[in-house]
């Protein structure tokens, strides 16, 4: 359920959250934070356009 649902992982207190993020890391074979990286690396420029559109168009940060 926490997995699929942001909001209820959002309604955890930290320490909980460090537990379970443990627990995943202690079962999980898998390490994805390299290829998060790497992902994220990928998409740079798009997501910065993205960040550069909604930020003219709504001045949040003004």
């Amino acid at each position: 359920m926490l997995l699929n649902d942001e909001e209820e992982w959002g309604k955890l207190e930290r320490r909980t959250k460090n537990k379970y993020k443990q627990l995943i890391k202690e079962i999980s074979p898998v390490d994805l934070t390299e290829l998060m990286k790497l992902t994220l690396k990928a998409t740079e420029k798009q997501l910065q356009k993205q960040i550069d559109f909604w930020q003219r168009e709504f001045k949040f940060w003004k």
